[in-house]
């Protein structure tokens, strides 16, 4: 592909050699001015512009990643600060030398006219570079402070899931030893003093996972869709397992206990708690 930035340059530079070596038969302006100073620059120039489009075409794909590393994108920014810079840079020392040039020149000396060209050239030249110049630092601003906002976010996702995941840890603990005091006494007043909370605790951290993961937002454990899981929970948490008739048949609420136990795990499972 090639490169928009080197292609202004080129532009720019046509322009100002166009200027500057027109009516010279003689070619005194190229000689005296484009050879020592434009040349002498074009290669810098044109290896900052390269690698500044590279840079775009690099950091603007690691921004459409789907769990971007922000970290690493604003490595990939600061690269290209530095490469706007020693654009900069050359451009700048470039112009000076151009002036010292014009002034210099013999041509220009001899005749106040061509030097008002020269002069005039460079400053479309300049304006050109200016131009440039600006564009590459409101890239820049733009893209630091889009990556600032969404690293922000990224982070404050991530630190919700921390105290997600807290809550989560201790609420299957809570249902862990909940299976153990009803296993104790399988009765239906044990039971029901338990549940529904037992399994509502458990879900409502599990969806509080789901609605953070929808959004997209940062690297948040857990599956995608819980709907899985929070199916499994249902029954417990307001279906027809959250209550048992007293006095309660011992075999069944054993056998309920224990699929309550496999839901515990199967989400310790999927949260790596």
């Amino acid at each position: 592909m090639a490169s928009k930035r080197v292609a202004e340059w080129e532009k720019a530079k046509a322009t100002f050699v166009s200027l500057v070596t027109k009516e010279d038969p003689a070619n005194m302006g190229k000689k005296q001015i484009v050879d020592p100073v434009i040349e002498k620059h074009d290669g810098e120039i044109v290896k900052n512009l390269k690698t500044c489009d590279e840079l775009e075409d690099k950091i603007t794909k690691m921004m459409k990643e789907t769990k971007p590393d922000y970290d690493d994108i604003e490595k990939e920014l600061r690269k290209f600060e530095q490469t706007t810079r020693q654009f900069h840079d050359t451009a700048d020392k470039m112009i000076k030398e151009l002036n010292t040039a014009i002034e210099n020149s013999k041509k220009g000396n001899e005749d106040p006219k061509v030097k008002e060209k020269y002069k005039r050239g460079c400053k479309v030249l300049k304006t050109e570079l200016d131009e440039l110049d600006t564009s590459n630092l409101e890239w820049f601003v733009v893209q630091s402070k889009d990556v600032q906002a969404k690293s922000k976010k990224e982070e404050a996702a991530e630190n919700q899931a921390d105290k997600y995941r807290v809550s989560l840890k201790a609420a299957l603990s809570r249902g862990n030893a909940v299976v153990q005091r009803i296993k104790a006494k399988p009765n239906a007043e044990n039971y029901n003093k338990e549940f529904p909370k037992a399994a509502s605790d458990i879900a409502d951290q599990v969806d509080n996972f789901a609605k953070l993961a929808k959004k997209g937002i940062g690297d948040i454990p857990g599956p995608k869709d819980p709907s899985n899981l929070s199916k499994d929970l249902k029954p417990f948490a307001e279906g027809n397992m959250k209550k048992v008739d007293p006095p309660g048949d011992e075999r069944k609420i054993l056998a309920q206990i224990k699929q309550f136990s496999n839901v515990v795990k199967e989400v310790a499972k999927d949260y790596k708690l």
